[in-house]
């Protein structure tokens, strides 16, 4: 505990004065007590017709009457210890006294005796009781016997034996107690406490007491004499013991102390009184309160899945950055991930998480940058920047960003790449507020999701393309329901008869404002948009239908759809194509799936593995443009490959165009692959593609893409396209 030569707080003491300082709180209390009361008893029993002598009542009246006086001097004279023993003592004198007077009312006097001991027993020592149960027995009986009151010892002997069977019970009670209080005691002998005075001039400890070992690891007498700042970390001006702060009153402060082991531990510091320039107070450990309180407080400012800052301490970060320094640059970065939800969609909410946990380690080990990385939606991550050149700064790691996302990311053994859009919003040139800026950099993002993805800057006077472009991604989802969506269809004809052998749906928006739109106008939009795969499955269910109908019609005809990479990802692509044929009634080499060289070389072989089982045939588009290897094509089933329409275009203007379609061509001759130029749009083109004995072309020399009751029509008439030397044009519905 404390130095022998030093004092230390003693709670019991400390219980005592406060027991005074109510005292004397209640003095109007005690003056009723004193004063009115004892006249009060006197006046009436003066007053009853008690059978008691005027002698009698004169004397008793006194004896009431002296009691205010006699208490007061008794309170105020005598040892708090003792005066109320002494009180005790006095009113038991007045009843014996009042007995004294008459006999009628000595068995009254007995009562009140007895009530008056037996109440005093728990408040008084052993001793004192034992004392007044026998000064006052005597002082009775002699009365009694003068007086000469009949059965005299009954009375006696009630009081006798009532009193020390409270004795008894108050034995037992106390042994109870006593137990209690031992257990009470050892409970705070573990009290993570301890108390302390310090000199608040010097900072030094002068005492300390309780349970400081366990606390900060160190001996009481270990602390006296050292400086408090060697064991709590404190600013000057928090000290709970500066002089400025000492004015007697109770103090409360929350404070860092080193424990020997060099670990921290928090301590709740209450002030409890200043005598000249020592005060006095009390420490108590708080430390796994505290750890508590910082773990609610971090999940309630953290992203609960990454642990990246979440939306809540991101606004607060910024604004205060705001109302701080008004003048500083702050760049707010926005980026969104692109065809997220088909990930979730198609591999499922749990590969989903683990990509964004993925994301998220990359960027806090990456983006040293960056004043704060958080997540602020299901794909949605924002980065602020602070300090001169923001904007430049914030281009740069935007850049960054974009990169990062689209490299491939391993998670449970499968690449999966996604894109991002990213935008970005500097104070104060696009926002002097928090608001302000979250709404420029999502503006900017949508923008730069409208371009297909990137990096934009925020304009306050944007263009005309950009806001058409934002106002299409918001509608995708009502053009679907709406059927806003067509699917027209382009021939695919045969060299050597003219006959149409084929065709392909292109897509196609018939837009309430715009009119026709082209793929190019609105397809970058449907990639990114959330709904990606109800746009592919209402392009294949009008493909399907449009197969029926031809067949319906007694045409033999395949369609062909082109499926995005995303499509690939959805293992349900194959349920959904053998439902839908299976409602129409048509064999599977009824449709034709086109896909990318690109997308080829990204997508897994099972879901191709899984098509070309349902009887569809695949087909690769624009072969020539990607990065496909022999191998690759070797180990998937393709029945088709069609040479893009820029290798097409080059025929008969440059020859390294003409040596690689005659080498497709042969290369397909000999893995067995049919083959499919697009883009024919000349007479020249035809002849040359005929001599490199290709047996099928498609493009605007036949005809263009229309609507599906126009290509129903053409079919119907049984037209066949003049593919002979003298074709100058083809007149095509």
């Amino acid at each position: 505990m404390g130095s022998n030569n030093q004092s230390y707080p003693d709670f019991g003491q400390l219980r005592v004065e406060i027991a005074q300082s109510l005292r004397q709180n209640r003095s109007s209390s005690y003056a009723a007590l004193e004063v009115f009361w004892p006249l009060l008893v006197a006046f009436l029993w003066f007053f009853l017709p008690f059978d008691v002598s005027n002698t009698g009542r004169l004397t008793g009246a006194a004896l009431l009457a002296i009691l205010g006086p006699v208490d007061y001097l008794t309170r105020t004279r005598l040892p708090a210890a003792w005066d109320n023993f002494a009180l005790l003592l006095v009113r038991l004198s007045i009843v014996c006294g009042l007995a004294a007077t008459a006999p009628v009312v000595w068995h009254a006097a007995v009562v009140i005796s007895g009530t008056i001991i037996v109440g005093s027993i728990p408040a008084e020592s052993r001793l004192r009781s034992l004392f007044m149960l026998s000064a006052t027995s005597v002082a009775l009986t002699v009365v009694a016997l003068w007086t000469v009151i009949p059965d005299w010892y009954l009375s006696i002997t009630i009081l006798v034996v009532g009193t020390l069977a409270v004795e008894l019970w108050y034995r037992i009670w106390a042994a109870e107690r006593t137990e209690v209080d031992r257990r009470h005691g050892e409970i705070l002998d573990r009290a993570r406490l301890f108390s302390w005075e310090i000199d608040s001039k010097t900072g030094t400890i002068v005492g300390v007491a309780g349970n400081v070992e366990p606390i900060l690891g160190f001996k009481a007498n270990e602390l006296i004499g050292q400086s408090a700042l060697n064991f709590v970390e404190e600013e000057p001006s928090d000290r709970i013991w500066d002089p400025a702060e000492v004015r007697g009153e109770v103090g409360h402060r929350t404070v860092r102390a080193n424990h020997r082991d060099g670990h921290s531990v928090v301590l709740r510091e209450v002030r409890l009184e200043a005598k000249g320039h020592v005060v006095r107070g009390i420490s108590i450990d708080i430390t796994e309160l505290a750890d508590a309180t910082d773990a609610l407080r971090h999940q309630a400012e953290h992203d609960s899945l990454t642990g990246l800052a979440n939306r809540e301490l991101l606004m607060r970060n910024v604004t205060t950055a705001l109302e701080t320094n008004p003048n500083e640059e702050i760049a707010l970065i926005l980026a969104d991930l692109d065809r997220f939800k088909e990930i979730n969609d198609t591999l499922g909410h749990p590969v989903g998480d683990r990509l964004l946990c993925a994301l998220a380690d990359c960027f806090r080990a990456k983006l040293h940058d960056a004043d704060v990385i958080a997540r602020i939606g299901g794909d949605e991550f924002a980065f602020v920047l602070k300090g001169e050149h923001a904007e430049k700064r914030a281009l740069l790691l935007a850049e960054q960003i974009h990169m990062m996302v689209a490299a491939p990311i391993k998670v449970d053994g499968l690449k999966l790449g996604v894109a991002c859009s990213v935008g970005v919003a500097c104070a104060p040139q696009h926002g002097t507020n928090y608001a302000d800026l979250l709404k420029h950099s999502d503006i900017a993002m949508y923008r730069a999701k409208q371009a297909g993805g990137g990096v934009m800057l925020f304009d306050s006077v944007p263009n005309v393309v950009s806001l058409q472009r934002l106002q299409l991604l918001s509608e995708i989802a009502e053009a679907i329901d709406r059927r806003e969506f067509e699917l027209h269809m382009q021939p695919k004809v045969d060299l050597k008869t003219g006959r149409i052998v084929g065709v392909e749906g292109l897509a196609r928006w018939r837009h309430p404002e715009f009119g026709l739109l082209l793929p190019g106008s609105f397809f970058h939009a449907v990639e990114v948009a959330s709904d990606y795969h109800r746009f592919t499955s209402e392009i294949i269910r009008q493909a399907v239908d449009f197969a029926a109908s031809a067949a319906a019609a007694g045409h033999d005809l395949n369609v062909a759809v082109n499926l995005g990479s995303m499509s690939f990802l959805d293992q349900n692509l194959p349920v959904r194509l053998r439902e839908m044929l299976s409602d129409r009634r048509l064999p599977g080499h009824a449709l034709t799936v086109e896909v990318t060289e690109s997308d080829l070389i990204d997508a897994e072989a099972p879901i191709f593995d899984a098509l070309t089982a349902l009887g569809l045939r695949l087909s690769i588009d624009d072969f020539g443009t990607g990065y496909s290897s022999l191998t690759r094509l070797r180990a998937i089933a393709v029945d088709e490959v069609k040479i893009d329409r820029a290798f097409v275009a080059g025929l008969g203007v440059a020859a390294e165009d003409e040596i690689i379609v005659r080498a497709v061509m042969e290369l397909c001759r000999l893995l067995g692959h049919s083959v499919v130029a697009e883009g024919v749009e000349t007479v020249e083109q035809m002849q040359m593609l005929q001599r490199f004995g290709c047996a099928v072309g498609q493009g605007y020399l036949f005809a263009k893409a229309m609507p599906q009751n126009e290509m129903l029509e053409t079919l119907n008439s049984g037209l066949r396209y003049d593919v002979g030397a003298q074709l100058e044009i083809a007149h095509g519905p």
